[in-house]
């Protein structure tokens, strides 16, 4: 059985990058690895956290704990950086993405913050999803 991490995230990218929020928001500024001339506001697909073999009604699967990060430099402060985490909420929560191999059984997300940097001009959002998948 292969680790679903890669097609989970295309997939997550695919989601975003197809959704009219996300994109009025941050454009195509959504990233499995930043360029250091990224601008703002941009999502960045941090980490991914797989335990395999889990028991899906299909068989054996992937239970993935995936987290995001959306950066903001608005002078607006935290309010761009809150829009576009509830449009990344929005796109991604009770969903099933496709997948180029097997499929997503649930996305969730299971949790989401947003703070000031110390830089007194970034704000950092976290959502951490819960993905299952069956191969």
């Amino acid at each position: 059985m292969q680790d679903s991490s890669l097609p989970v995230i295309a997939s997550i990218i695919a989601a975003l990058s197809a959704h009219a929020d996300v994109t009025a928001l941050v454009g195509d500024r959504i990233y499995s690895e930043a360029p250091d001339s990224a601008s703002y506001p941009l999502i960045l697909i941090d980490s991914v956290l797989s335990n395999p073999a889990i028991e899906t009604q299909g068989g054996e699967g992937w239970e993935l704990l995936v987290t995001l990060h959306v950066w903001s430099r608005s002078p607006v402060g935290p309010v761009e950086c809150h829009q576009v985490v509830a449009a990344v909420v929005d796109a991604l929560h009770d969903t099933r993405p496709a997948l180029s191999e097997g499929g997503v059984v649930m996305m969730r997300v299971i949790s989401t913050r947003v703070s000031k940097r110390n830089d007194g001009e970034t704000t950092q959002g976290v959502i951490r999803l819960r993905v299952m998948t069956d191969q």
